[in-house]
């Protein structure tokens, strides 16, 4: 199993639609599909600072701008599938159908995700594939594909990636690819 996760900023991209169609009829790797927050997390940022309110709260509202990026996407593919726990997933997956993510039920109240913006949709696409030790994680940027054997560091320092990744991903190989190249990863 794969989970691939779709970045934000993918939302104002005219390529957006063909991307998902693409994926539809792809599922070799019974693929797990991530939206980001994108313009619905900056929001959330930008409310946080007029209100003060606290991280977790911030946290939280992140996780729900996901959820309405999910909702975006899900309008523009109806063949991706809402699921919002393991079960569902599975489920999904043995009919060979696409989850789509809806992380609010799964992460409410879990210890081991950091209440912070270091901890952005990156990150938690990396808590869900090893919740389901996923083989692959995906993550689909409209930033340039990274030169190959560019570490998780460097994918920090460059601002690609968040710094709470590599604590989530310890197990599962990672890539990170600009969006015109996901179509020819997922036929390798």
């Amino acid at each position: 199993m794969w989970v691939v996760k779709l970045g934000g900023s993918l939302a104002n991209s005219a390529n957006l639609p063909p991307l998902l169609d693409m994926l539809t009829r792809f599922n070799k790797q019974q693929l797990v599909l991530v939206a980001g927050g994108g313009l619905f997390a900056d929001h959330v940022r930008h409310a946080q600072t007029i209100w003060h309110f606290s991280d977790h709260h911030a946290h939280y509202m992140a996780i729900l701008a996901m959820e309405q990026y999910a909702w975006l996407l899900h309008s523009i593919q109806p063949n991706l599938h809402p699921a919002r726990t393991l079960a569902d997933i599975q489920k999904l997956t043995a009919h060979n159908k696409i989850p789509l993510w809806f992380p609010y039920q799964m992460t409410q109240a879990q210890t081991d995700i950091e209440e912070s913006w270091a901890m952005t949709s990156d990150s938690l696409a990396a808590w869900l594939a090893q919740q389901l030790q996923a083989s692959r994680l995906i993550l689909v940027k409209s930033a340039p594909t990274p030169a190959p054997n560019t570490t998780l560091e460097q994918l920090i320092q460059q601002g690609i990636i968040d710094p709470c990744l590599p604590r989530y991903s310890q197990q599962i190989p990672v890539t990170c690819i600009h969006y015109a190249d996901l179509e020819t990863r997922l036929t390798r």
